[in-house]
C-alpha cells in the first residue's frame, strides 16, 4: 500500500465548554497550536511528509 504524501489533520473540540490550558496539538515534535489558538486551528490542516501526531489534554480529537 503507498504511503500518503500528506496528511491532512482535522481538529475537533470535544466539549462545549471550549479548550482549556491543557489543550495542545503537536504536529512531528512541534508545538502546532495550544489552548484558546486551537479555536482558529478547527477543522482541515494538510501537513505533508508528516507522521507524527501528539494531542494533550481532554478536549481535542484530532483525526488524521
Amino acid at each position: 500500500m503507498p504511503r500518503l504524501a500528506a496528511v491532512v489533520a482535522t481538529v475537533l473540540v470535544a466539549s462545549a465548554a471550549g479548550f482549556t490550558i491543557n489543550d495542545k496539538v503537536y504536529v512531528d515534535g512541534q508545538l502546532f497550536a495550544e489552548s484558546s489558538g486551537l479555536d482558529a486551528n478547527q477543522m482541515c490542516h494538510e501537513h505533508k511528509g508528516t507522521h507524527s501526531f501528539k494531542v494533550c489534554g481532554c478536549g481535542v480529537k484530532l483525526v488524521a
